[in-house]
């Protein structure tokens, strides 16, 4: 009578936790077991159109993997920059300041070269870009960090 009452108080609440679980996990498991059972990959509940239609409106997006990247910030007055020879530590310096970002120089690289910039920038991945192809530094932005990270290039 002792295993009896033991057996029933095990099996009671396997079921409640099994009531708590939503039907689609509970069709998903037992197609999952028949397939295992037939030896087939392939489905074997056949949905209604109108099931299928509904499961993919009501699907969540997966947005836990997703990585958000901050778009890069537009460089404010930009025609200070036009005709203007400036170095390119003062030119990191200021798009930094103007912008929010930390530079960061490598020692190696020569901060007393001198940049022509006669265009109006639109942004500091331009700047970057620019900079990179003009002098001998390379020059990284990284928003999640809030850097600019100025390099010397590799040839």
């Amino acid at each position: 009578m002792g295993k009896l009452t033991f057996a029933t108080l095990i099996i009671l609440p396997l079921s409640c936790l099994a009531s708590d679980l939503p039907q689609a996990y509970k069709d998903g498991i037992r197609e999952h077991h028949t397939q295992r059972i037939l030896g087939t990959s392939e489905e074997i509940t056949n949905l209604q159109p109108d099931v299928r239609l509904y499961r993919e409106l009501f699907k969540k997006p997966n947005v836990v993997d997703r990585r958000e990247t901050l778009p890069p910030d537009p460089v404010p007055w930009a025609q200070l920059f036009k005709g203007s020879d400036l170095t390119l530590g003062e030119v990191i310096s200021l798009v930094g300041g103007a912008s929010g970002y930390d530079p960061k120089f490598d020692p190696q690289v020569n901060q007393n070269q001198l940049v022509k910039l006669n265009s109006h920038p639109n942004s500091l991945s331009d700047i970057a870009e620019y900079l990179t192809r003009v002098t001998d530094a390379h020059v990284m932005l990284y928003p999640d960090s809030r850097t600019i990270t100025v390099t010397r290039k590799v040839r």
